[in-house]
């Protein structure tokens, strides 16, 4: 090969270096061209986790792996997820990327298609924890103040006198906050001593098993106070906030968390039973369970230790399956 030839093949090479080199390097970066907007951009990334595992995921109708996985190299917009696997109902929403940033989608719960249910007899259910309500807590009639009983001792717990009805009240209580729910269905959440009234025609609360939020319902809402901000990128919500998690058109009878990861919701509307998620970002994904075979359920529990679910029917018999 001649001089002259071997300069041009050096000066071809050179030249192909410095065009794709500054593209390798941005792609590196995590910068991707954007030809609608006509510019690089930043890129951002999904990661899905889900109960169970080896979901399909796909993004705008494109097969994107199985969970968990993380989806990396997404221009900042909007798309369409859907989360599928066979026998499982399925789970879809609009989510967001935005630029440099990982859009956490984990502690998912696709529940069956078809629940199977068991009988279990009542002698060998497991101890089910924070359903009942707090019996160390009472009033002294005539001041309204509250007091726990500490063993044998009793000790002051309020400063200020119960601003409502002490007459049928129930006390719900976590390490460090106190629920007190009226007579008259007010609720009232106990800070330093001091009362703020959170909602009227309160039917009942549970704390989750972490103590920094609470589930409230009436006769047909579901809503979540935070008690402390999220660490959960799922949710936008701050500290002393609530929200409306779910209205149904039939009265709501029970409301009980799904933990320990306490981002979804059983619910008992009549005899309907439903799995609601508290992400509301692209709206909430809520599921309604059905059962094999089908009974009129009156009654819902959830044990965590061996991930159960609990139902009682209108006989008193127990019954168990797992959701996923």
């Amino acid at each position: 090969m001649s001089l002259k030839k071997r300069r041009i093949l050096l000066l071809i090479a050179i030249a192909i270096f410095l065009v794709l080199s500054p593209l390798i390097i941005f792609y590196a970066s995590g910068y991707k061209y954007d030809w609608q907007r006509n510019r690089w951009l930043k890129t951002g990334a999904f990661y899905f986790q889900t109960y169970p595992s080896k979901v399909k995921v796909f993004i705008d109708q494109k097969s994107a792996g199985e969970t968990p996985e993380l989806t990396n190299y997404l221009l900042p917009g909007q798309y369409s997820i859907l989360l599928k696997k066979k026998n499982y109902q399925t789970w879809q929403k609009r989510m967001t990327i935005n630029q440099g940033l990982v859009t956490n989608v984990s502690n998912l719960i696709l529940p069956l298609k078809l629940i199977k249910i068991s009988k279990v007899s009542k002698n060998s259910l497991p101890q089910i924890n924070n359903l009942s309500d707090s019996q160390s807590f009472f009033f002294q009639t005539s001041t309204k103040i509250i007091y726990q009983k500490m063993g044998q001792l009793k000790k002051q717990y309020s400063i200020n006198p119960f601003p409502g009805d002490i007459h049928n009240c129930r006390f719900l209580t976590n390490k460090n906050h106190l629920i007190i729910i009226a007579g008259n269905g007010d609720l009232y959440l106990s800070k330093n001593g001091k009362f703020d009234k959170i909602a009227s025609g309160v039917l009942a609360a549970r704390f989750t098993s972490d103590g920094d939020k609470f589930l409230w319902w009436n006769k047909n809402e579901i809503w979540v106070y935070y008690l402390n901000s999220p660490s959960s990128s799922q949710s936008n919500f701050r500290r002393n906030n609530q929200k409306l998690i779910v209205r149904l058109s039939r009265p709501t009878k029970q409301a009980l968390w799904l933990s320990p990861n306490n981002q979804q919701i059983f619910f008992l509307a009549d005899k309907m039973v439903g799995l609601v998620e508290l992400d509301s970002r692209g709206g909430r994904n809520n599921f309604i369970l059905h059962f094999d075979p089908s009974v009129q359920i009156e009654k819902v529990y959830w044990n965590s230790n061996n991930r159960q679910l609990y139902l009682k029917d209108k006989d008193s018999q127990w019954w168990t399956g797992k959701i996923w």
